[in-house]
């Protein structure tokens, strides 16, 4: 039986798919494994030119080496540094890419944030924007300002839609 453009369509979609989950994998993996990770390796999957909206700091990266400088400024800022997968999400353009990251924030991150020695758990959002080439062309990187605070979700407050208490 022929193809049909239905079926062509599908089977690239899925080839697509597949190739940004790997993608989105390689990404995690290589913050992962921390300071210590070549940055030849780390920027590898990255264009030329590609974009990074931090949206925690409010700040826009254009470049491997500015892409490479945030990543040593994270990494360092933060001692047992670890990373849960929440969920690796491919998608036709790109990937969403749940993390929980953990450690403790032990130096400062200036001018924006200054070390306070807590644990945390902060729960971030990746949204990985590929080209057709297979190379990340765009960042959008979500994580709370007060990422320091953050917990478990079993440590969240809970509501059930009763009646909230104030005061």
């Amino acid at each position: 039986m022929p193809a049909t453009p239905a079926s062509i369509y599908a089977s690239n979609l899925t080839r697509t798919t597949d190739r940004n989950l790997s993608i989105a994998t390689r990404f995690r993996d290589s913050w992962a494994a921390g300071i210590s990770f070549p940055p030849s390796s780390f920027l590898a999957p990255y264009t030329p030119s590609v974009v990074w909206y931090d949206h925690f700091i409010r700040l826009h990266l254009t470049g491997p080496v500015a892409v490479e400088q945030s990543r040593q400024r994270w990494l360092s800022a933060h001692d047992d540094f670890s990373i849960d997968t929440v969920a690796l999400q491919p998608t036709p353009t790109g990937a969403v890419v749940q993390l929980i990251e953990r450690g403790v924030f032990a130096r400062d991150i200036l001018p924006k944030r200054k070390a306070t020695g807590k644990r945390f758990a902060c729960h971030v959002c990746f949204v990985l924007g590929i080209n057709g080439e297979g190379k990340i062309e765009r960042v959008d990187e979500y994580l709370p300002m007060d990422f320091d605070d953050g917990v478990d979700v079993d440590g969240y407050v809970k509501r059930d839609g009763g009646v909230v208490a104030h005061g």
